[in-house]
C-alpha cells in the first residue's frame, strides 16, 4: 500500500477521499488507524466512517473476543453488496445497465421515447422510475453510484438548450446516491482503462457526424472536452483548403466527418462508379477510391500527431472510419519509430454499459489503490 502523508491544509472532501482510499484498499482497518494515517482526531474520522456505513459503501467486521477483551472493529469495502447504474439519454431513447463490482450486468432496460418531445419533468420522473426499479429488484444490495450519460445532441452547441444541465444535482437530492454526468464518448475511456490494466492516459478519436474526443488524463476526464474537440476540429489540414466558419481555412472537420467523406466521394463519382460506397470501391481497388482512402489516412495521421503532442496518451483509440484507413494512418504515424503509444481500433461499444462502468470508477474504484 502507498505511504499516506498527512496534508495539513487539506479540505474536507480531500480528507474524506483519503479515508475512502484507506478503507477501500484494505482488508480491514480500524478507526484509530484511519485517524493516525490522516492526521485527524478519532471523532472526526468516526464521523466519516459512519457516513460511509450509512451509504452502504463499507461494512463493519467485529472481531471475536479474546483474552484481552474485544478488539476494535475493522472496516472495509462492502464489495459484495455494491451495484452501479448507468443511464443514457439519447434523442430517441432512455436505456440503463446495472452492474456489480465484477462488471456483470444484473439488470438492463431500454425505452423508446422522444426526449426532445417530452417535458423535462416526464424524463426526470422516468429516470427516478429506473432507479427505483433497480433498488426494488435488489433489496439486499446498495446502488453506490449513478452515471447519467447525456447525448451531445441534447447539449449545446448541438442543442439550443442544455435541458439536463442540473440532472446530477436533481437525482442526488432525491436519492442521496452519488451521481455523475458525462458524455457517452468519455464513458468509453473507462472501458478502455478497464480492459488495459488500468491505463490512465487515454485519447479516443471519433470522426462521425462531428469530431468527437474521449479524453482521460491521469485517470480523470477533463471538464472541458467540448472545447478540446473544437480545437482539434479546427486544426489546419489543408493549407489552401476551403474557408471555414471559424475564420480559418482547411479545417480538419471538413475532411474527416461523415458529411465531408460523402462530399469527397461525390466529387470522384463517374457514370461507372455512381453510388458505390467507399468500402466497395476499395474492395474493387478503384484508383479514385484508393487515392481518397490514402488522403483520409493522412488527415487521421495529422489528428494522431496533434493528439499525441497535446496529451501524451499511453493509448490512442479510434473508431468511425474503415479499418483500412486507420491501418494506413497508424502506419504513417509509426514511421519515425520514436514514439511509443498503443493504438486500439474500437468496434461497436455499448455506451449504456460504459456509463455503468464509469459510475463504478467514480464512486468506488478510483479510490482503490
Amino acid at each position: 500500500m502507498k505511504l499516506y502523508i498527512m496534508i495539513k491544509k487539506s479540505n474536507r472532501q480531500e480528507i474524506k477521499n483519503l479515508a475512502k482510499e484507506l478503507i477501500f484498499s484494505s482488508n480491514g482497518i480500524t478507526r484509530r488507524e484511519i485517524a493516525d494515517k490522516t492526521g485527524l482526531d478519532v471523532r472526526t474520522c468516526s464521523s466519516y466512517v459512519d457516513e460511509l456505513l450509512k451509504q452502504g459503501l463499507i461494512c463493519e467486521k467485529i472481531p471475536a473476543l479474546n483474552s484481552a477483551g474485544r478488539p476494535p472493529s475493522l472496516y472495509c469495502l462492502n464489495s459484495g453488496k455494491l451495484l452501479f447504474l448507468g443511464i443514457v439519454l439519447r434523442t430517441e431513447s432512455i436505456s440503463s445497465n446495472l452492474i456489480d463490482m465484477d462488471n456483470n450486468v444484473v439488470k438492463e432496460s431500454r425505452e423508446s421515447i422522444g426526449i426532445e418531445d417530452e417535458s423535462k419533468l416526464r424524463v426526470i420522473n422516468r429516470i427516478f422510475d429506473i432507479i427505483d426499479d433497480c433498488i426494488r429488484a435488489f433489496p439486499d444490495k446498495r446502488t453506490a453510484g449513478i452515471c447519467i450519460s447525456v447525448s451531445r445532441w441534447l447539449r449545446p452547441p448541438l442543442s439550443f438548450l442544455d435541458t439536463f444541465e442540473e440532472i446530477a444535482e436533481i437525482v442526488f437530492k432525491r436519492t442521496g446516491i452519488a451521481v455523475f454526468r458525462e458524455l457517452p464518448i468519455n464513458t468509453i475511456t473507462y472501458s478502455i482503462r478497464e480492459e488495459n490494466n488500468d491505463v490512465r492516459n487515454i485519447v479516443l478519436f471519433h470522426p462521425g457526424k462531428v469530431i468527437e474526443l474521449g479524453i482521460m488524463k491521469n485517470g480523470i476526464v477533463p471538464g472541458n472536452t467540448l472545447s478540446l474537440e473544437h480545437e482539434l476540429s479546427h486544426t489546419k489540414a489543408e493549407r489552401s483548403g476551403e474557408l471555414c466558419y471559424c475564420g480559418g481555412n482547411g479545417c480538419l472537420e471538413h475532411y474527416v466527418t461523415d458529411a465531408a467523406v460523402r462530399e469527397m466521394l461525390s466529387s470522384i463519382e463517374t457514370e461507372e462508379n455512381k453510388g458505390i460506397l467507399l468500402e466497395d470501391g476499395l474492395e474493387r481497388k478503384l484508383p479514385g477510391y484508393r487515392k481518397l482512402a490514402d488522403k483520409l489516412s493522412e488527415y487521421c495521421c495529422l489528428a494522431f500527431e496533434k493528439l499525441y503532442k497535446t496529451y501524451k496518451p499511453e493509448i490512442l483509440s479510434y473508431t468511425g472510419l474503415l479499418p483500412e484507413i486507420w491501418e494506413k494512418a497508424v502506419g504513417k504515424f509509426n514511421k519515425t519509430g520514436k514514439i511509443k503509444v498503443k493504438f486500439i481500433c474500437l468496434g461497436r461499444v455499448d455506451t449504456t454499459y460504459t456509463a455503468a462502468l464509469t459510475a463504478s470508477y467514480k464512486a468506488v474504484k478510483d479510490f482503490i489503490r
